[in-house]
């Protein structure tokens, strides 16, 4: 008896494994914030994305990213080189990467996950939440979220009358089991 229950318990184990949703397809990482009245949209075209996700067990399931500080792109390279090269902007040359990950996922709702995240930018760290969405087309997963963000937390821009302090950021990622 024994030996059957073992058994169970491996093909149930191995059942789990297989469900998660790990196998990164595509991402994107996009912000947006007003200048001087004009809202300014750019990406990040370089990270490494890790996710493990388990919809029966959504506490067990994680979001990595890292985002490399010099792939910002708005579309005007003079922009671009001050935000990569400026200390009060991202300053990659001391601070490479910006680090976000999840600390706690909870279901909501179907479909709609609340995720406690953890980001890092120039070595400051902060959490916050955002809800994340899943779309489920065959074999695919897509998780999508957008949060806003106030820029002076991490001491992004130092202090500025024509930029907005509030930075919205638009994430997602597809994946396959």
């Amino acid at each position: 008896m024994k030996s059957i229950c073992f058994l169970l318990f491996a093909i149930l184990c191995h059942i789990q494994i297989y469900a998660q949703w790990n196998k990164i397809l595509n991402s994107s990482i996009t912000f947006k914030i007003k200048n001087a009245g004009i809202s300014v949209k750019g990406s990040f075209t370089k990270s490494s994305i890790q996710v493990s996700f388990d919809e029966a067990n959504p506490a067990q399931s994680s979001f990595i990213g890292q985002i490399e500080s010099n792939s910002i792109q708005t579309g005007i390279k003079l922009r671009d080189n001050h935000l990569r090269d400026k200390e009060e902007f991202f300053n990659v040359k001391n601070y490479p990467s910006l680090t976000m990950k999840s600390v706690l996922i909870s279901r909501k709702s179907p479909g709609i996950y609340t995720v406690k995240w953890s980001l890092t930018m120039k070595g400051i760290t902060k959490l916050f939440s955002s809800d994340v969405q899943t779309i489920q087309e065959g074999n695919t997963l897509k998780f999508y979220t957008t949060f806003t963000l106030n820029r002076n937390d991490w001491n992004i821009g130092g202090s500025s009358f024509t930029m907005s302090d509030y930075v919205t950021i638009t994430l997602s990622t597809t994946v396959q089991k």
